[in-house]
């Protein structure tokens, strides 16, 4: 059956809605892959699922071309897009969950093309309420973990890292996770998440030793 012009039109304009919406959210959370990303890489798969239906409209009767056989090239594809949006420092990994929208726009934006318009609006809710709802739920978990963030803000100092630890081992508390953000000239910010072995402990106490520490300035616990 031949796909009407305005019937491509109508898909690659609901692929773009549709990216939108995630890529919103992706944006609104202050992420690399946000609301162009998202836009772009849902239209473009939807492009690339119409061109492979019209094609074989085309040539369906001197060939025995499998249409899918094009768009399972974006699913596979869109890993390299996704593999930029993760980025590692030290020992904390961040953008898994913008790599995984990354991946689940494209599929969205690839079977609009196709003309699967129900199971991607579907899909579509899902991947939003993952994101912007489930999170939540996600930090619900962290707290009763036990995991507390902790803010330093310092000087590079060479050794501050061993008092750190020093400080929150007499705390009977473990470091889960460090990023160091750098800013102007020797500024950094220490961004800890730490297990604590009771959350109820006395944070003040331990923010006033923290504070003590070679080059740190301030000290934010939460």
């Amino acid at each position: 059956m031949e796909i009407s012009t305005a019937e491509i039109f109508g898909r690659l304009f609901l692929a773009t809605i549709l990216g939108g919406v995630i890529g919103h959210e992706r944006e609104s959370s202050h992420h690399n892959a946000g609301l162009r990303t998202h836009m772009l890489v849902s239209v473009s798969s939807a492009l690339i699922g119409l061109c492979s239906l019209i094609i074989f409209e085309q040539y369906r009767q001197v060939t025995s071309m499998d249409p899918l056989r094009v768009g399972a090239q974006v699913i596979s594809g869109i890993g390299f897009l996704g593999a930029g949006a993760i980025l590692k420092n030290g020992s904390t990994v961040k953008g898994l969950t913008t790599a995984a929208s990354l991946w689940g726009v494209a599929a969205i934006g690839l079977f609009v093309g196709f003309g699967l318009i129900i199971p991607t609006l579907i899909a579509t809710l899902i991947i939003y309420l993952s994101l912007d709802v489930v999170k939540y739920y996600s930090d619900h978990l962290i707290k009763k973990k036990s995991l507390i963030s902790i803010d330093l803000y310092a000087k590079d100092v060479i050794g501050q890292i061993g008092e750190i630890g020093s400080i929150l081992f007499n705390h009977s508390m473990s470091i889960k996770g460090i990023n160091i953000e750098r800013l102007e000239e020797d500024d950094i910010i220490i961004h800890l998440t730490v297990e604590a072995s009771d959350r109820k402990q006395q944070l003040d106490i331990l923010a006033a030793e923290l504070q003590k520490v070679s080059g740190v300035t301030g000290v934010n616990i939460y």
